[in-house]
């Protein structure tokens, strides 16, 4: 009987000849993109084996630190750091900057304190709830 590793690396190998019969008959530039594809998931997947399970996490996406980040104003704020893209931000504001959930009707201002007191009491709830 075969390992799981082992199981896991022959299921692999027939998937990539497979694979590489389908990619051998597609045109050049389609051929290009997938590659790319390919770089791109290898790299994630490296990356990501990588990550110490210890590693704090941030944004609204849950993710480690990586890249651009941008800190949320507040002070009480539960998140703190946002990846830009998570945020839709490509370079950094001026002044004050709140995150989605600390702002009120623009970027730099503040929800009103009653409002954002109650959804962080929620907020901290619901995470204390899927730990």
């Amino acid at each position: 009987m075969l390992s799981q590793s082992s199981t896991e690396g022959l299921l692999s190998a027939t998937y990539v000849e497979n694979y590489l019969d389908i990619v051998e008959n597609l045109p050049n530039d389609l051929q290009r993109h997938l590659s790319r594809m390919r770089e791109l998931d290898i790299t994630y997947r490296e990356e990501t084996d990588a990550i110490d399970p210890d590693e704090p996490r941030y944004c609204l996406c849950d993710q480690i630190s990586f890249g651009e980040m941008i800190l949320c104003d507040n002070d009480l704020c539960p998140i703190e750091w946002f990846h830009f893209s998570c945020v839709s931000l490509s370079i950094k504001p001026k002044g004050k900057w709140f995150c989605p959930k600390c702002r009120g009707d623009r970027p730099n201002v503040m929800k009103p304190k009653g409002q954002f007191l109650k959804e962080l009491e929620r907020y901290n709830r619901e995470k204390e709830e899927k730990a």
